[in-house]
């Protein structure tokens, strides 16, 4: 097999940090929220700023990528490449790697933004966000994965 090459799209790019961020929020700040006022602790309304704030901020930085994250320059959120040896990672740039004789383990942590996460011997680890990927290329990474963790 030659190199399986999967590149995140500017779509799915957006789709995965307003996942990862709504997700973020809603533990964070909303679930602490309920909380107090469920158990009566803070008599304080939320100020209408901060949750404009914490909503609006995801949504300025996604277009901000889209309008000025393109044409020659554009940087790859994430990129992911799979051949017989190993399993390459590039997000932002930044490349990491695992030759597949060092994998161990799978694990798709459902914690706090989805990642897929690659366990070696020597306790190294490549992740990459669940969601970088539309869900055709997502399967196909994860069974690929999966043969070569059952080989």
């Amino acid at each position: 097999m030659n190199n399986m090459k999967f590149t995140q799209s500017t779509l799915q790019g957006c789709i995965n940090r307003l996942i990862t961020y709504y997700r973020t929020i809603i533990t964070v700040v909303v679930v602490p929220i309920l909380f107090s006022i469920v158990l009566k602790l803070n008599d304080q309304p939320l100020p209408k700023e901060m949750v404009t704030i914490l909503l609006l901020v995801p949504i300025l930085v996604t277009l901000w990528l889209i309008v000025f994250n393109s044409g020659s320059n554009k940087l790859q959120a994430c990129e992911l490449t799979l051949n017989e040896q190993f399993i390459s990672v590039s997000k932002y740039g930044e490349k990491s790697e695992l030759n597949w004789n060092d994998v161990t383990k799978l694990t798709i942590s459902k914690i706090l933004g989805n990642h897929v996460i690659l366990s070696s011997n020597s306790d190294q680890k490549l992740v990459f966000d669940y969601f970088a990927f539309s869900r055709n290329q997502r399967n196909q990474i994860i069974s690929y994965i999966r043969s070569k963790l059952t080989k």
